[in-house]
């Protein structure tokens, strides 16, 4: 994104790798502008031309800016420029289309494209699930999926949950009529397979989570909120990454009351989606279920703790038990697939 430091310098980006040009001019500055929007790279010399440049400084110029230039292949980028058959929501998705871009290296309307394919499992809406529903949705994510069939109640009701018309509804009901409200195209269903599965719970996700002995292995995110701290684990993939059972037998390994504990709170029904927790905890989900879905990143194996009592985010790793049964599932799957 090109940033004007004085009418002669531009910097692109705000970070610590952003490119400054000084001294610019006219021919140049037109020249960027036009590298911003898109040029094809048989293209750049006669856009030079037109606007002014030298070959000579249009290289040097191309060379310098080259870092923070998005290339694509030119069969992605052939899209029709008829406005009756421009998606609507890609056309006023500005600012995800670049978060996509930057996030990706890929063109950013081809990434939100891709997302509407997508169907995403959330367990429960409840603050946190509703929350993240919306980011996805606003995302560029087609469909968001849910087996939840509660209804709306008094806790539920608030400026960041559902509205006070809602009551008594399902949450699913008021869910989809949210987004219809604010004109987003994404559905909401009650299906039961999905690309990706966030679990929400208070204090632990049960390993009923995992998935089934032979069953698809689906992606999967834990959200868990406590009374002193929130946790959101890294992306989940059975026999690729640790599973719940490997985390649940490390906590077993490294604290012999820890099962007790889980016991007690299992039977505790305190609401503990209050606003923060809901926004930090959705944020960081969102922002790991995308990555997934847009470029396959798992990540490092590390869960991310948010202490509420400091505000401080600490990691901590998954670490895989070679004993657990998820090991021993992927090996019965390839050795079948082979």
């Amino acid at each position: 994104m090109p940033v004007w430091r004085s009418p002669t310098s531009l910097q692109l980006g705000l970070g610590n790798t952003s490119i400054r040009l000084d001294n610019l001019t006219s021919p140049q500055e037109q020249l960027l502008q036009l590298l911003y929007r898109g040029v094809a790279d048989a293209a750049i010399d006669d856009v030079a031309r037109d606007v002014g440049a030298s070959k000579s400084e249009t290289a040097a110029l191309v060379a310098r800016v080259a870092p923070a230039l998005i290339q694509v292949e030119e069969r992605q980028t052939k899209r029709t420029a008829d406005p009756e058959n421009t998606d609507p929501f890609i056309a006023q998705a500005f600012a995800e289309i670049i978060r996509a871009s930057f996030s990706t290296d890929r063109d950013g309307a081809l990434v939100l494209a891709n997302r509407a394919s997508k169907r995403i499992f959330i367990n429960e809406l409840n603050r946190v699930g509703l929350l993240l529903l919306q980011a996805l949705a606003t995302a560029g994510v087609g469909e968001i999926c849910t087996e939840d069939r509660s209804v709306v109640v008094s806790a539920d009701v608030g400026a960041l949950g559902y509205s006070q018309a809602d009551l008594g509804r399902s949450r699913v009901e008021a869910a989809a009529g949210l987004l219809a409200r604010s004109r987003q195209p994404a559905r909401v269903t009650r299906a039961r397979t999905s690309d990706f599965v966030v679990m929400i719970a208070n204090h632990l996700v049960s390993s009923e989570a995992n998935p089934a002995v032979g069953q698809k292995q689906i992606p999967r995110l834990m959200v868990e909120l406590s009374f002193d701290q929130s946790r959101i684990s890294p992306v989940l993939i059975a026999g690729v990454t640790s599973c719940l059972d490997c985390r649940i037998a490390n906590e077993l390994a490294a604290d012999d009351g820890w099962a007790a504990m889980m016991t007690g709170l299992k039977f505790r029904s305190e609401r503990l989606d209050d606003s923060q927790t809901a926004l930090l905890c959705a944020g960081l989900a969102l922002e790991r279920t995308l990555s997934w879905i847009d470029s396959g990143a798992i990540g490092d194996n590390e869960a991310t703790i948010i202490d509420h009592r400091t505000g401080r985010v600490s990691h901590e790793v998954w670490q895989i038990d070679p004993n657990c049964q998820c090991q021993k599932t992927v090996s019965r799957i390839d050795e079948s697939v082979a």
